[in-house]
């Protein structure tokens, strides 16, 4: 979804729908793992205190601890950066898209790219946000391998019989 509005929207809409949509995705992100440690079978929590196998927890700590930094500090942090970014462009007059021009045509060309001169604080919040926003994102493919850590313990646990 992110790909095709990034592509399709112009900058001011893409960046009031990142501002709406990523903090309900984080939190999400967060009540699902601690909902998924507090459904762990066969006793809730108390099983996972009890069993102490780190393999069974390690990944839900895991994800907990993603889902939390996410949530807390690179999400709000990211979507702060965008949009001070999307302020200093205005503030260096450099928005030169406009709404009614499709995105892969809002590039200027190059003849005019060289006479763009980017201010300091725009090369700084564009530097910051982009780690900040790389930040994120790994910390969202590190939950995703610890979902999927946390899947595999679960199933080894299953046991079938043959009557």
């Amino acid at each position: 979804m992110t790909k095709l509005c990034f592509r399709y929207l112009p900058r001011p809409q893409f960046t009031n729908l990142n501002k709406h949509v990523f903090p309900v995705y984080f939190s999400l992100q967060l009540g699902l793992v601690l909902l998924t440690a507090a459904t762990y079978p066969p006793q809730s929590l108390l099983s996972l205190v009890r069993q102490g196998h780190w393999s069974e927890y390690m990944p839900l700590a895991l994800n907990v601890l993603m889902a939390a930094l996410n949530a807390g500090v690179y999400g709000p942090r990211t979507l702060k950066l965008m949009v001070e970014r999307t302020h200093q462009e205005t503030r260096d007059g450099a928005r030169k898209a406009r709404p009614d021009v499709p995105a892969q045509d809002r590039e200027l060309p190059e003849q005019q790219q060289t006479d763009t001169v980017v201010s300091d604080a725009m090369r700084l919040l564009k530097r910051t946000f982009s780690t900040s926003h790389a930040m994120a994102i790994h910390l969202n493919m590190i939950a995703m391998i610890a979902t999927v850590w946390y899947g595999f313990s679960l199933a080894s646990r299953v046991q079938f019989t043959l009557e």
